[in-house]
């Protein structure tokens, strides 16, 4: 027998909470958040959804204690994670396969059934001064629209005011190019860096002829996103992409550069494919030295290009690695706060795009 009341609620979730804590801390990871598991945000996140579940009608009370101590309890502390690393997976790891996928398929069934409870977490947790703008920066989208809309919602991005600075990318492997690109120039600022498959895209789209090398790295489905048409406004937004971004001396680029050479001295191939600084930037991680030196001279670079490690953003030697793998079925579309650092991920791209 369990005890449904508030109070053991409670306890249960202190209880994952800090298993998940331990767990957490014992990974090698750079940069945490502090504030990202304490356990006054877990409470609160489950206070708002049981306050709002005691309130239904529908069910017995039974059905409702089962709900308080089954799914919200740990669920909700696995689904909210930050850093880009899915509950999911979390789950796998510390209570095991079976109870991973139960636990799976009760959360969505919860989130379907009470939309209203899950937005009201999100209003409360990501709201906003009505007068401050943000600025952001998402990594490789690859045609994941419904990965973009879970970024964008998660983060409580403001479309008139905040600034969203796209790494590039944008097009390929994913169904939903032509989607993702209309949601995009929703966005009233909007910095859009090239990517070589977005480069690769608008050479198809002002040709009309596929290149053999892009329909076999995923061109086929930016084809078949668009149908028979593709809007000009898409293709303006392709050719007027930067091959790099500076703002505050914080570098955007979709694949990297030179290290000790000039940015204007460099090919534009450097930017859309060069991996050499994401290498050295992978390299100082796994030697433990990521927050000990910069392999630049800006104070921050973003880049995509290169999958980072775990499939979450990763940070060394000044450098941020947003690409998290949203063109792969294991991966995740990854966005960040430039100025607190916080990071809003989607859910998996394989459940998203079973």
């Amino acid at each position: 027998m369990f005890d449904p009341s508030l109070t053991a609620c409670y306890a249960r979730i202190i209880q994952a909470g800090t298993e998940l804590l331990t767990w957490y801390n014992a990974q090698p990871v750079v940069n945490r958040e502090e504030s990202a598991l304490e356990l006054w945000h877990i409470k609160r996140v489950n206070e708002i959804l049981l306050n709002y579940l005691q309130h239904q009608k529908e069910g017995s009370e039974e059905y409702w204690s089962a709900v308080r101590t089954n799914y919200i309890l740990k669920c909700d502390v696995f689904a909210r994670i930050h850093y880009g690393e899915s509950w999911y997976a979390l789950a796998n790891i510390i209570y095991g396969h079976e109870y991973a996928e139960r636990l799976r398929d009760e959360y969505h069934l919860l989130s379907k059934e009470h939309p209203e409870a899950f937005r009201k977490y999100y209003t409360w947790k990501f709201n906003r001064k009505a007068n401050k703008s943000k600025t952001f920066v998402i990594g490789d989208i690859h045609g994941a629209y419904l990965a973009l809309l879970q970024c964008l919602e998660r983060s409580g991005f403001n479309y008139e005011k905040d600034h969203l600075i796209s790494l590039g990318d944008i097009c390929d492997r994913g169904p939903d190019t032509k989607d993702c690109i209309d949601e995009l120039l929703k966005i009233k600022n909007l910095t859009m860096v090239l990517g070589n498959h977005d480069f690769m895209a608008l050479n198809w789209m002002e040709s009309g002829t596929p290149d053999e090398t892009w329909l076999k790295k995923g061109g086929g489905a930016t084809i078949n996103s668009y149908g028979t048409e593709v809007p000009q406004t898409h293709i303006s937004l392709l050719r007027n992409a930067l091959p790099y971004y500076i703002e505050k001396n914080k570098l955007f680029v979709h694949a990297g550069i030179e290290l000790n050479k000039k940015l204007h001295l460099q090919d534009t191939k450097v930017f859309l494919t060069d991996r050499s600084l994401a290498t050295a930037v992978t390299k100082y991680f796994y030697n433990g030295n990521a927050g000990q030196s910069t392999l630049t001279t800006f104070e921050e670079v973003y880049i995509g290009h290169t999958v980072s490690p775990f499939f979450k953003p990763l940070q060394a030697a000044g450098v941020w690695m947003m690409d998290t793998g949203a063109g792969m079925k294991e991966g995740v579309l990854s966005m960040i706060n430039t100025e607190t650092k916080e990071i809003f991920s989607s859910d998996l791209i394989g459940r998203l795009y079973p």
